[in-house]
């Protein structure tokens, strides 16, 4: 149905134009003078102006008329005219696929996914079976398939990151989405549910023409108030949601001093005689924690793998809805790491199985160059696996072959090829601009301190470093670089800073470690060996390989946990070659950028990777990274199988244990077709119209003004005495003012008789 409406409405009071131009003609005075030859002749004269009304006057002058139309025309122009009209269009059906790790578990609907067009080969088995995520993409090809000609689908796999990963219509698209869904699988991560409903909402432009149907297990978390787009959303539950789960929710290895005492958690005496033998001076200890998730008590089987080969074994007892700790020794202390495997039939399997990197501490050579502190060298010598040299400037060797080298009061002139610190930046021939000091001023009523600590930022530098009460008493006024960031500043200049002076990595301590009281404090030897860790590319090992933040471990890792996510290595200065050993496969050599981090891509596999540094021939550097299946510190979340009830909270519609039909509008949308365009060119035409008849008429009068000219003068010599039969010889005119249509109109037409002059 097309129905007309003006969209700018208030437009329409422009039509007082049209009404102005009106009055100001009609009450516009306009008048000429009529000369006849006897009063008697002056009624006859004015008879035919008297008869004409208003409106026969304005019928008769097309100037006024297309005047007062093109004023009508401009205002309906601004009002913008336009036809509204319902028109059909494709509903969109915006489908989340559910990808987290819980949703491999076993408790799936077989009938349901084996209808779909993806069986999965677990149907084949007896009793057969099938995974919550087959279930989710056996219902998503169901819904699918009910959409009618020219809807629209968009396929979701939402995981922490949703994904779109198929759009298209139906029917032509169908296909190719299936196939789409038939590629996923599920993701080392939990579901995201507010950013999954965002990523949906946006897929859907209007409210009356979208729906969500959102296919899970329910396992998430979700937040009061979370945004729900304004559209229809169905949430269909896929699986069972049994509780009847096991896994280990926590792995971890560390070395411990050998004066501790020794687990029992060994069950042979073999492996108790080699674990003996590889103990030295630090011991390797292996805490693993299992959890029961479910209403019955779960009897299984742990089994130990350490570097690939079996260590032992050990059965344990959990009850119901409980956990059991365990703390495992004589692990050796040449191993890179461990993994750990609760046989036990349970729902979920992946969880099941955890891989932990045993820290092993790496040997970094430091050169220290002008110390002018023994508490300085004190600090750096204290630092685990750090061997420090010494170092008068008069004898520094550039080529020498340090990975970290601090410098103290003098810096060379050409950086080194290394990681460097500089303390008290020299006033000239430094790497940093020194544009004067910092210290203690006066300006005759007051005094203050500008080299006093103002500002602190987060800095890897400063983790578990309390500068509270901290006094500096002169410092250098520097500049800071582009390439640097500040970590702790006065107000006008920066103290400590840090960056990136390519290829390598520098920081910079702009004071004289003497002239503060820094040196007596206990945060300064952390200080120190925060700083030798952000340098070599250690600063993240206590929070990723190092739970318990023992400063004694100095591993280096990089920035991975998940399977697919790219391994940022950080190879020492001195390496000159890296090997990387992927989970079942055999070392391989990387390419080695000098000065800057390594991206390695082929993580697919989780497990453990080997990362190996040599210089030259020699093993310098060996660390372990995980590829976890289960995000850490998530592990107990998600082992727990049963849906939270607020992941249901956000349907509008069911909840329901299958797709319903589709409730999205009735297919159409309005649609306006604006004609102002066309208005407004009727204005111009109008315009033009309304020019060229003006102009016609200035002229046709111009002409006829000239010729009754010409023949007023000829008429005038010929004339000398006329005598007028009506009036009698000699008697005088009448003349009087009549009121004329138009200033452009001929004039009035006399009868003949007397002479008439106007």
């Amino acid at each position: 149905m097309n129905t007309p409406q003006l969209l700018s409405p208030w437009s329409l009071l422009w039509l007082g134009s049209a009404v102005a131009i009106a009055a100001l003609y009609l009450l516009r005075p306009r008048s000429r003078r009529v000369e006849v030859s006897s009063i008697f002749l002056w009624r006859r004269a004015i008879a035919p102006e008297t008869a004409r009304s208003p409106l026969t006057f304005l019928r008769r002058h097309l100037l006024i008329i297309l005047q007062i139309l093109a004023a009508v025309l401009a205002a309906t122009a601004l009002a913008r005219p336009a036809i509204a009209r319902l028109i059909p269009v494709g509903r969109t059906l915006a489908v989340i696929i559910d990808t987290s790790v819980p949703m491999l578990a076993s408790d799936g609907d077989p009938r349901t996914a084996s209808d779909g067009p993806f069986a999965p080969a677990t149907l084949r088995a007896s009793p057969p079976n099938a995974t919550r995520l087959d279930e989710a993409k056996a219902r998503a090809s169901l819904a699918l398939s009910r959409l009618r000609p020219g809807d629209q689908a968009v396929v979701i796999g939402a995981s922490a990151e949703p994904i779109v990963i198929a759009t298209g219509s139906a029917p032509d698209d169908l296909a190719a989405i299936d196939r789409a869904i038939g590629s996923l699988v599920a993701q080392p991560s939990e579901f995201n549910l507010a950013q999954a409903l965002e990523v949906a909402g946006a897929q859907i432009l209007e409210a009356r023409q979208g729906e969500i149907l959102i296919l899970t297990g329910g396992v998430a978390e979700v937040l009061p108030g979370i945004a729900r787009p304004a559209v229809p959303i169905q949430v269909v539950r896929t699986g069972r949601g049994s509780p009847s789960n096991t896994a280990i929710t926590a792995l971890v290895a560390r070395r411990a001093p050998a004066s501790q005492a020794v687990s029992d958690a060994r069950t042979t005496a073999d492996q108790s005689q080699t674990g003996a033998a590889g103990r030295a001076d630090d011991r390797v200890q292996v805490f693993v924690r299992i959890s029961n998730t479910g209403p019955v008590r779960a009897d299984g089987t742990l089994r130990l793998r350490v570097d690939g080969a079996p260590f032992g074994e050990r059965v344990v007892s959990i009850g119901p809805d409980a956990s059991e700790a365990l703390a495992i020794d004589g692990v050796p202390t040449t191993a890179n790491w461990i993994e750990a495997f609760f046989e036990h039939p349970d729902l979920l399997a992946i969880d099941n199985l955890a891989t932990a990197a045993v820290p092993r501490p790496f040997t970094r050579r430091v050169a220290l160059v002008g110390g002018r502190t023994d508490q300085l060298e004190r600090a750096l010598r204290a630092v685990p696996g750090v061997t420090l040299d010494r170092i008068d400037p008069n004898r520094y060797d550039p080529t020498a072959r340090y990975d970290v080298t601090v410098f103290e009061a003098w810096f060379p002139p050409k950086a080194p090829s290394s990681h460097w610190m500089l303390i008290d930046p020299p006033r000239t021939d430094g790497p940093v601009a020194v544009n004067g000091l910092l210290g203690r001023r006066s300006d005759g009523s007051r005094e203050w301190n500008s080299a006093q600590i103002a500002r602190i930022l987060p800095s890897p530098l400063l983790a578990g470093v309390d500068l509270a009460g901290v006094q500096i008493a002169e410092a250098r006024q520097v500049l800071l670089p582009r390439w640097a960031e500040e970590a702790v500043s006065a107000r006008n200049a920066p103290l400590i800073f840090l960056g990136y002076p390519s290829p390598w990595r520098a920081i910079v301590v702009a004071f004289d470690l003497r002239s503060s009281n820094l040196l007596g404090r206990v945060g300064f030897p952390v200080l120190i060996a925060n700083s030798i860790d952000w340098l070599t590319g250690t600063a993240d090992a206590r929070s990723a390989s190092n739970p318990a933040n023992d400063p004694s471990q100095a591993v280096s890792v990089a920035t991975f946990s998940v399977p697919g996510q790219a391994l940022l290595i950080n190879p020492l200065p001195r390496t000159t070659r890296v090997t990387v050993q992927s989970p079942g496969m055999a070392p391989r050599d990387v390419p080695l950028p000098q000065g800057r981090s390594i991206r390695f891509l082929d993580t697919s596999q989780p497990g453990a990777y080997i990362i190996r540094e040599f210089e030259n021939t020699s093993e310098i550097a060996s660390h372990v990274e995980i590829a976890r299946a289960i995000p850490v510190g998530r592990e107990v979340a998600l082992a727990d199988l049963r849906a939270r009830p607020g992941v249901f909270s956000v349907a509008s519609v069911g909840p329901r244990s299958e797709p319903g039909p589709l409730i999205a509008g009735p297919g159409e949308t309005s649609a306006r077709d604006e004609w102002w365009m066309w208005t407004a060119l009727a204005f111009l035409g109008m315009v033009g119209l309304e020019w060229w008849w003006y102009h016609r008429n200035r002229a046709a009068m111009t002409l006829r003004s000239l010729g009754e000219r010409d023949a007023s003068m000829g008429s005038t010599a010929m004339r000398s005495d006329t005598r007028d039969p009506l009036r009698g010889n000699g008697s005088p005119r009448t003349s009087g003012w009549v009121k004329d249509g138009d200033a452009d109109s001929p004039g009035t037409e006399l009868p003949p008789g007397p002479e008439v002059r106007a």
